[in-house]
Parts: C-alpha cells; structure tokens; sequence
C-alpha cells in the first residue's frame, strides 16, 4: 500500500512539474513576465512561481485563468 502511494505521489509531482514548465513556456512565447501573468490572474506573483515550478498544486480555475491570459484553450496547455 505504502509503496502504490508513493508511485501515486511521484506521479503527480511529475505531472505538476510538467504543467507548470508548460505555463512558463506558454508565457514566455507571449513575451509576458511572471508578474504581469500573476498580475492578470489575480494572483500573488510567489504564488504563480510556484506553479511554474511545479511546486503548488493548481486548481481548475487557476489553470482556466492562466489559460484566459495567455489566450489558450485548457486542452493545449494540458499533457497528453
């Protein structure tokens, strides 16, 4: 069980790190700074460093928000 977790647990970490090297190269193709990107999510610029870093667990509307400011669909943002 501990062992199933733990896979579990990497995995996601992974995946986080993934989405969030996504969002930082999403935003560096629209030129845009983490600031002016936290700035139009409505969120601490700290917090949306930690996203980029893969280090804070985005919810569905932060990552619609992100998307709405660097205006892309969630799928294209979302891995396959």
């Amino acid at each position: 069980m501990i062992v199933n977790s733990s896979i579990w647990l990497m995995k996601r970490d992974v995946d986080l790190v993934i989405i969030g090297n996504r969002m930082c190269s999403f935003r560096m193709q629209r030129k845009l700074t983490q600031k002016e990107v936290a700035d139009l999510m409505h969120i601490d610029t700290k917090n949306y460093s930690r996203l980029e870093c893969g280090r804070q667990n985005p919810t569905y509307k932060m990552l619609l928000k992100f998307c709405k400011a660097v205006k892309i669909s969630i799928k294209k943002l979302m891995p396959k």
